[in-house]
């Protein structure tokens, strides 16, 4: 098999796709000083750059990896050339690195592919490869996963040579695409660490409420008419009142804080979906008092909201989640996953998607600040918005309505990530009637009139098709007083375990700074054997899996020291570590004793 096969090849069955090839007369291939290598050279206005050194790339390419590489990076090349860089990478890379190469050319990707094997490059499961293939510009859609896998808490950029010159719009495009990136994991990353543990304990806290709870896996296209989703953007006002006369011919789903205006306006939804677990949210519920709406929760949402909501409660998890089969078996029943986003519309849309065959059409979404506002009237976080050209947070996106509209990177990793779920899943149902709200591509945009003319023609009784549903609840012939008792017996062990690694931390740094190395060989040596305790604590139970999530997503961002720091750098790492650990576990186990005390709801049940 030829190099060019053997790398078509390998490339279809990663990317699923065939690579788009085009003439490259204006590319020439010349020899080096060096034997056995090439270089390229590229015209462009009668004038040759050269893509790699004349003399030895490979010798080039080294020094220039030897002086990027530190382990535990994202590395973005733009330019992979003739792959010269990104294989001397390929070479130095740990289990933590990933590699993103993005070719701007389809010309020189196809000559690269021709004269070059980078059959190992392309099928290395941590390298990514982006063509800019026909001007599909789907470099955001690839830039998003890597923001989803955190793959940006550290990473370097490296441009190849002349590349700048040679492509300058496409480079400066593709570095926009970068940092819009790069705010997007700074917002996800900062939301993650302020909800975090408080997010978690949330968990434990509304178990009371979610072992009475209805399992979303009951709900499961459950209805066949179309869904509406209702967010609380400022643009809602313009088609609310049209939601009174859709009660029984579509399922209106609040998504959110979206519930708030829909009670100052005194329209009640269908179902109500909130996952927040901020003190924030619960504000919008404290004076919602129906009794006969579902409120579709995860366990993560703020405790207080479930302790005084009334109406009935549909639990379901986010998907892939590696504790769900932990706090399933805590409730005696499977709850049903959904795909969770950085909004609650995000989660409503899979929602819908599920519990519904129709078509599944936006209002209110408006993911920008139309007409100046955040919100729509009725919602408490309605705020003037200032298009301040000092504002480094705004940028201008297209708009439903052939426009631009202001909006920020919080709203905009909502919008991707819609664009994202749209794309993965295929979706060709899905519309938008927010005129004036960003554009999400994937979605078709209407005009609402449209909409309910076209789709809401059939009626249904939806209230009783959920009571239908809501009625039945799940069998619950488990011991969770026993199960209970039994994870306390483990955080007992886990937090004595963890206040003995603190203070030999804290006695291996006073170590380090001393360079008292046969101490420091006795502590590292006790900490082992603790470590090993926690090892087989975590085989035999999730909870200490669970516990340590929220400790791990701050130890990913854990700026890496030079190898001169190195050991001083790992002690204050597992220190921390310890310390959130011993921390995090009393309060869990706090919520645990509560549990046990309440009156009689954890004995053994059977529904």
């Amino acid at each position: 098999m030829n190099i060019f096969k053997k790398n078509i090849e390998v490339f279809k069955k990663k990317y699923h796709y065939d690579p788009y090839f085009e003439d490259y007369h204006d590319i020439v291939v010349e020899p080096t000083r060096k034997e056995d290598s090439i270089t390229l050279k590229y015209k462009i206005d009668n004038k040759f750059y050269y893509l790699h050194s004349l003399y030895d790339p490979k010798v080039e390419a080294d020094n220039i990896v030897e002086n990027l590489y530190e382990e535990g990076n994202l590395y973005i090349i733009i330019g992979l050339g003739l792959g010269y860089i990104a294989k001397s990478l390929l070479k130095r890379i740990k289990d933590s690195d990933y590699i993103f190469i993005i070719e701007p050319s389809n010309k020189i990707f196809t000559k690269c592919m021709e004269l070059v094997d980078i059959h190992e490059l392309i099928e290395h499961k941590q390298v990514f490869l982006y063509i800019d293939r026909e001007n599909k510009n789907e470099i955001s859609y690839y830039l998003n996963q890597l923001v989803r896998q955190r793959l940006f808490n550290h990473f370097k950029l490296y441009i190849s040579r002349n590349y700048d010159k040679l492509f300058p719009e496409k480079v400066l495009s593709i570095l926009e695409k970068i940092k819009e990136a790069i705010k997007t994991h700074q917002i996800n990353l900062n939301t993650t660490f302020l909800f975090s543990e408080e997010w978690q304990l949330n968990y434990l806290k509304n178990l009371k409420h979610s072992i009475k709870a209805i399992p979303f896996n009951k709900f499961k296209n459950f209805i066949s008419l179309p869904a509406i989703i209702v967010s609380a953007g400022p643009s809602l006002m313009e088609e609310i009142d049209k939601l009174r006369l859709l009660k029984n011919k579509a399922l209106i789903i609040a998504s959110g804080s979206a519930v708030t205006t829909l009670e100052y306006y005194q329209i009640k939804p269908h179902i109500i979906v909130s996952i927040d677990g901020g003190v924030v949210n619960y504000e919008h519920f404290k004076k919602i008092n129906y009794t006969d709406v579902p409120l579709f929760y995860a366990p993560m949402i703020n405790h207080k909201i479930l302790d005084e909501y009334r109406g009935p409660k549909v639990i379901f998890q986010g998907l892939n989640n590696e504790i769900n089969e932990w706090y399933n078996k805590l409730l005696g029943f499977e709850t049903g996953e959904i795909a969770l986003g950085p909004s609650v519309a995000n989660v409503a849309l899979d929602i819908a998607c599920n519990v519904t065959s129709g078509p599944i059409c936006f209002i209110g979404q408006d993911l920008g600040f139309s007409n100046g506002y955040s919100h729509a009237l009725g919602n408490i976080n309605r705020t003037k918005i200032s298009y301040d050209n000092d504002n480094t947070n705004l940028l201008q996106v297209d708009s439903n309505d052939g426009g631009k509209i202001y909006t920020n990177y919080v709203y905009n990793s909502m919008r991707k990530w819609f664009e994202d779920y749209i794309q993965e899943k295929n979706l060709i149902n899905i519309y938008n009637a927010t005129k004036k709200g960003a554009k999400i591509k994937g979605t078709n945009i209407i005009d609402f009139d449209e909409f309910i003319n076209k789709f809401c023609i059939s009626e249904v009784n939806v209230e009783q098709e959920l009571a239908n549903k809501l009625n039945n609840s799940p069998n619950n012939n488990i011991d969770r007083e026993k199960l209970i008792k039994e994870n306390l017996e483990i955080l007992n062990e886990l937090i004595e375990i963890t206040f003995k690694a603190m203070k030999l931390s804290r006695e291996l740094l006073e170590s380090i700074n001393k360079n008292n190395n046969i101490f420091i060989g006795k502590i590292i040596k006790q900490l082992d054997n603790l470590d090993n305790k926690l090892f087989r604590i975590e085989k035999k139970d999730l909870i200490l899996f669970y516990i340590k999530q929220p400790i791990l997503l701050r130890l990913e961002s854990w700026k890496t020291f030079s190898d001169k720091n190195e050991s001083l750098n790992i002690a204050k790492k597992n220190l921390f570590f310890y310390e959130q650990l011993y921390d995090i576990g009393k309060k869990v186990k706090e919520i645990f004793e509560i549990l046990i005390l309440d009156g009689g709801q954890y004995e053994k049940t059977t529904n």
